[in-house]
């Protein structure tokens, strides 16, 4: 589940930032973000804080849901505990 957010993810942030014709060299100066670190969350690998989540809505100019798009929702209750 968690794989298919970061999939996700990685789509958009490769489609927002190709559609304004940064370059991940560009975007790494943008948002302050490493080269490296952004090549890889765009392959959908790494686990993306909600700082830099927060950094490339900023900077590519979209909310901060936009980025996680399609993506199912995810859960915040563990398997198997309840409310009481």
């Amino acid at each position: 589940m968690i794989q298919g957010l970061h999939n996700q993810i990685a789509k958009n942030i490769k489609t927002f930032r190709t559609e304004r014709e940064i370059t991940l060299t560009g975007l790494s100066a943008l948002t302050g973000i490493g080269k490296s670190t952004l090549s890889n969350l765009e392959r959908g690998q790494g686990n993306p804080t909600i700082e830099t989540i927060w950094r490339l809505a900023q900077v590519l100019d979209v909310g901060y849901g936009d980025l996680a798009g399609k993506a199912p929702p995810q859960s915040s209750i563990a398997k198997g505990s309840r409310w009481s």
